[in-house]
């Protein structure tokens, strides 16, 4: 059962589609000024960060 969450987990953390709708949704806080331009500079450094361990990953 826990390598069956650990799987789950990680396919939603490796989840491209999913990060850059996360990505387009910070944005679209930031233009709404829902969040704060450092707020939104933090989420995206991370958002980018796991898009490029998705990245690596394919590659690996």
């Amino acid at each position: 059962m826990a390598a069956k969450l650990t799987e789950q987990a990680e396919n939603e953390y490796y989840n491209e589609e999913a990060v850059r709708g996360h990505l387009l949704q910070l944005e679209l806080s930031c233009d709404m000024d829902e969040i704060s331009e450092a707020e939104y500079l933090a989420a995206e450094e991370t958002l980018l960060q796991r898009l490029q361990e998705i990245e690596d990953r394919r590659n690996a």
